[in-house]
């Protein structure tokens, strides 16, 4: 039988989903004494032990994935969501057929989330159900205030736990593990890492002006950063065919009429390695939320573009300074590289936020330690 079944956005190429799973991977086996793992997932990033993505790849008849998954959750002693911002909806038919009754004594014991978001909801017929399904936890630890007042006021007694974003805890990934080989790059100028990505035209009715608007700024910024002579190294986060951010970072290079001192980093699926690209930089600026925090537990000044609640958040709660934020890339563009290429020359000597990592990192293992598998709390 599986130990843990980690529910969550995986499989999508996307850099920040990945490290949801590394991170999972890690924790349950140092934390939980887990051996046997399972993601809702069609492929898996590189992890530390093998683990099993249970959707599979080919669809060979109707309801194939519904039953893979039905039949994966029957398998495991628990269900996990893991990451990101899942509880703001219903739920998938076999999540809710996980959770009768009747299943239930076949012997999954427990559903639970960690280092999620909840909301904002998308109908009142979510934020309704995602109400019930919270109260038939075992446990919620969520990645920041404002998800914390929300469970807080939905008066359910399930245990909530006020955690932080579970990336923060790929600091003691890299502890845990072997230096990844990094090829050599070029030197001699101080480096600023670019991670960028389209947001409206992926959601129903998205304003695409305001999307249209942010790149414009985002090239507008990176242009002055040129002019200064920078060396830009774009990581693509997302490699998703469909939805990842391909096209918009060869839009923004394109801006640059040719500039030499670019890089470009595809999407890879060993988010160890990103992680060490990230920390040779000398600043950050990111549109990817992950970028940022991946930038901050490495001790790597960054500039956030806030472009959704999530972002925000993460910047209020480590004490950002106000008067660094960008807000939606709505700060003037060139007034925005003068703050980038002053975080990339003093930037790690006096950091643009007041908490620190060690603060953060202590926090973000709630998500592990605070849980009822803990091997101290059983």
């Amino acid at each position: 039988m599986t130990d843990f079944l980690f529910n969550g956005y995986y499989g999508y190429r996307n850099t920040g989903d990945d490290v949801f799973c590394v991170v999972a991977d890690w924790g349950s086996r140092k934390y939980w004494g887990a051996r046997d793992l399972a993601f809702v997932a069609t492929e898996l990033p590189v992890l530390s032990q093998p683990a099993q993505a249970i959707i599979p790849t080919e669809r060979r008849y109707p309801g194939q994935q519904t039953l893979s998954r039905t039949l994966s959750g029957l398998g495991a002693r628990h269900m996990v969501y893991f990451g990101g911002s899942t509880l703001h909806s219903p739920q998938e038919l076999w999540v809710n057929l996980l959770r009768q009754s009747l299943v239930q004594k076949v012997g999954r014991k427990s559903i639970a989330a960690a280092g999620v978001s909840v909301g904002p909801f998308k109908s009142t017929d979510g934020e309704r159900e995602i109400r019930k399904l919270i109260g038939e936890m075992s446990y919620i630890a969520v990645r920041d205030r404002a998800s914390f007042e929300i469970v807080k006021a939905m008066n359910v007694d399930t245990p909530v736990i006020q955690a932080f974003d579970p990336a923060l805890l790929m600091l003691d990934v890299m502890k845990d593990s072997a230096a990844p080989v990094l090829p050599e790059r070029a030197t001699g100028r101080p480096v600023i890492g670019v991670s960028v990505c389209n947001v409206e035209r992926y959601y129903g009715k998205g304003n695409l002006e305001n999307e249209q608007r942010r790149v414009a700024s985002v090239k507008a910024t990176v242009k002055a950063l040129a002019e200064e002579g920078f060396a830009l190294r774009f990581f693509v986060f997302n490699g998703h065919a469909g939805s990842g951010d391909d096209a918009v970072t060869d839009e923004v290079i394109a801006s640059l009429d040719g500039y030499p001192h670019v890089e470009r980093l595809p999407y890879d699926d060993d988010p160890k390695r990103v992680y060490a690209e990230l920390q040779r930089c000398d600043a950050i600026f990111g549109v990817r939320l992950h970028a940022c925090i991946l930038a901050y537990t490495a001790g790597v000044p960054f500039i956030l573009v806030e472009y959704h609640r999530k972002c925000g958040d993460f910047l209020d709660e480590i004490g950002y300074r106000p008067e660094g934020r960008v807000g939606d890339a709505t700060a003037d563009p060139v007034e925005a590289a003068r703050r980038i290429a002053k975080l990339a020359v003093g930037g790690r000597a006096a950091p643009p936020w007041t908490r620190s990592i060690q603060d953060s990192c202590e926090m973000a293992r709630l998500n592990f330690t605070a849980a009822p598998y803990s091997e101290g709390r059983r």
